[in-house]
């Protein structure tokens, strides 16, 4: 009776987990690794100085009607995925984070945020 109890535990915890598992997740996460890598290899190296890694970065996917209008959206297809990857600094009192727009598609910087 207990190692049926246990053996039904298992296979039901294990078909939860493989089926949280899917493709959808794995093509986020990879899209926020290219966005990631674009991103930091577009920064100058007194920007990439300033970064503070403790903090990380935040990346966010942002749908074509919340692209801001100031970043080069006019060139984009409809396809275009667009991500904002932003990177804490020490200058953040002062001018704000580091805000990248990233299009996942074209693996190309979009546009930077405004900064104070």
């Amino acid at each position: 009776m207990k190692m049926s109890y246990v053996v039904f535990c298992s296979v039901f915890l294990l078909t939860v987990l493989l089926a949280g598992c899917s493709d959808a997740g794995e093509s986020r996460l990879n899209e926020y690794a290219i966005a990631k890598r674009v991103a930091f290899e577009s920064l100058s190296p007194d920007e990439r100085k300033s970064i503070l890694p403790w903090k990380g970065e935040t990346v966010m996917f942002l749908p074509n009607s919340k692209v801001p209008g100031y970043v080069k959206a006019d060139g984009l297809s409809s396809e275009a995925s667009i991500y904002k990857v932003q990177f804490f600094t020490s200058k953040d009192e002062f001018v704000g984070p580091i805000g990248v727009f990233v299009d996942v598609l074209s693996e190309s910087v979009v546009g930077r945020q405004i900064r104070n």
